[in-house]
Protein backbone atom coordinates (compact mmCIF):
# COMPACT_ATOMS: atom_id res chain seq x y z
CA UNK A 1 0.00 0.00 0.00
CA UNK A 2 1.32 3.55 -0.88
CA UNK A 3 1.69 6.27 1.28
CA UNK A 4 -0.94 9.34 0.09
CA UNK A 5 0.33 12.69 -1.02
CA UNK A 6 0.80 15.79 1.01
CA UNK A 7 -2.05 17.22 -0.86
CA UNK A 8 -4.37 14.46 -0.35
CA UNK A 9 -3.27 14.21 3.66
CA UNK A 10 -4.12 18.15 3.20
CA UNK A 11 -7.84 17.31 1.41
CA UNK A 12 -8.24 14.67 3.92
CA UNK A 13 -7.95 17.17 6.86
CA UNK A 14 -10.32 20.10 5.08
CA UNK A 15 -13.04 17.47 4.71
CA UNK A 16 -12.86 16.53 7.72
CA UNK A 17 -12.56 20.59 9.05
CA UNK A 18 -16.10 21.13 6.69
CA UNK A 19 -17.80 17.90 8.55
CA UNK A 20 -16.83 19.00 11.86
CA UNK A 21 -18.11 22.63 11.41
CA UNK A 22 -21.41 20.86 10.43
CA UNK A 23 -21.29 18.23 13.55
CA UNK A 24 -20.26 20.73 15.76
CA UNK A 25 -23.72 22.81 15.61
CA UNK A 26 -26.03 19.61 15.33
CA UNK A 27 -24.34 17.25 17.40
CA UNK A 28 -21.11 18.31 19.36
CA UNK A 29 -20.53 14.89 20.74
CA UNK A 30 -20.13 13.40 17.46
CA UNK A 31 -17.55 16.03 16.53
CA UNK A 32 -15.58 14.67 19.14
CA UNK A 33 -15.60 11.26 18.06
CA UNK A 34 -15.12 12.25 14.20
CA UNK A 35 -11.79 14.57 15.34
CA UNK A 36 -10.64 11.74 17.68
CA UNK A 37 -10.99 9.66 14.88
CA UNK A 38 -9.13 11.94 12.34
CA UNK A 39 -6.73 12.06 14.75
CA UNK A 40 -6.18 9.22 14.98
CA UNK A 41 -5.83 8.26 10.95
CA UNK A 42 -3.36 10.66 10.95
CA UNK A 43 -1.18 9.83 14.15
CA UNK A 44 -1.28 6.63 12.24
CA UNK A 45 0.16 7.88 9.06
CA UNK A 46 2.78 9.73 10.69
CA UNK A 47 4.15 6.67 12.73
CA UNK A 48 6.04 5.38 9.08
CA UNK A 49 7.61 9.10 8.69
CA UNK A 50 8.64 9.12 12.30
CA UNK A 51 10.09 6.40 12.46
CA UNK A 52 12.27 7.27 9.74
CA UNK A 53 13.51 10.26 11.03
CA UNK A 54 14.08 8.69 14.12
CA UNK A 55 16.72 6.56 12.70
CA UNK A 56 17.68 9.35 10.18
CA UNK A 57 19.19 11.23 13.53
CA UNK A 58 19.92 8.03 15.71
CA UNK A 59 22.53 7.38 12.13
CA UNK A 60 23.56 10.91 12.01
CA UNK A 61 24.38 11.14 15.83
CA UNK A 62 26.91 7.62 15.27
CA UNK A 63 28.61 9.15 12.39
CA UNK A 64 28.89 12.05 14.21
CA UNK A 65 30.61 10.11 17.24
CA UNK A 66 28.17 11.41 19.39
CA UNK A 67 27.17 8.85 22.67
CA UNK A 68 24.69 6.69 21.87
CA UNK A 69 22.77 7.20 25.31
CA UNK A 70 22.87 11.14 24.45
CA UNK A 71 21.53 10.51 20.63
CA UNK A 72 18.63 8.25 22.50
CA UNK A 73 18.30 11.06 24.99
CA UNK A 74 17.31 13.74 22.46
CA UNK A 75 15.19 11.05 20.29
CA UNK A 76 12.97 10.52 23.98
CA UNK A 77 12.37 14.51 24.30
CA UNK A 78 11.40 14.64 20.81
CA UNK A 79 9.37 11.79 21.62
CA UNK A 80 7.83 13.53 24.56
CA UNK A 81 7.31 16.26 22.80
CA UNK A 82 5.38 14.96 19.88
CA UNK A 83 3.35 12.97 22.61
CA UNK A 84 2.51 16.32 24.88
CA UNK A 85 1.49 18.17 21.65
CA UNK A 86 -0.90 15.39 20.85
CA UNK A 87 -2.42 14.76 24.96
CA UNK A 88 -2.85 18.78 24.82
CA UNK A 89 -4.57 18.83 21.52
CA UNK A 90 -6.56 16.14 22.54
CA UNK A 91 -7.69 17.77 25.65
CA UNK A 92 -8.16 21.05 23.89
CA UNK A 93 -10.73 19.16 21.47
CA UNK A 94 -12.64 17.75 24.09
CA UNK A 95 -13.20 21.40 25.92
CA UNK A 96 -10.56 20.55 28.77
CA UNK A 97 -8.18 23.39 28.30
CA UNK A 98 -7.11 23.14 31.45
CA UNK A 99 -6.02 20.02 31.75
CA UNK A 100 -4.30 20.48 27.91
CA UNK A 101 -2.17 23.53 29.84
CA UNK A 102 -1.19 20.77 32.72
CA UNK A 103 -0.17 17.99 30.39
CA UNK A 104 1.88 20.61 28.24
CA UNK A 105 3.74 21.73 31.77
CA UNK A 106 4.24 18.67 32.64
CA UNK A 107 6.02 17.89 29.97
CA UNK A 108 8.21 20.98 29.83
CA UNK A 109 9.49 20.13 33.18
CA UNK A 110 9.98 16.73 32.29
CA UNK A 111 11.85 17.33 28.96
CA UNK A 112 13.56 19.83 31.37
CA UNK A 113 14.41 16.88 33.83
CA UNK A 114 15.47 14.43 31.08
CA UNK A 115 18.02 16.83 29.32
CA UNK A 116 20.05 17.08 32.64
CA UNK A 117 22.33 14.96 31.67
CA UNK A 118 22.63 16.06 28.09
CA UNK A 119 23.17 19.83 29.82
CA UNK A 120 26.10 18.29 32.18
CA UNK A 121 27.68 16.26 29.06
CA UNK A 122 27.86 19.86 27.14
CA UNK A 123 29.07 21.62 30.00
CA UNK A 124 31.98 19.15 30.04
CA UNK A 125 32.76 19.04 26.93
CA UNK A 126 33.30 22.83 27.06
CA UNK A 127 35.03 22.87 30.10
CA UNK A 128 37.65 20.70 28.11
CA UNK A 129 38.07 22.64 25.64
CA UNK A 130 38.55 26.02 27.73
CA UNK A 131 41.17 24.36 29.61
Amino acid sequence: MSQPLPYQILGFCLAVLVILVVLRKERPEMALVVSLAAGTLLLLYLLSPLGQAFRLLRDLGIRAGVEAEFTGLILKIIGLAYLAELASSLARDAGEGALATKVEILAKVTMVVMSAPLIAGVAETLAGIVK
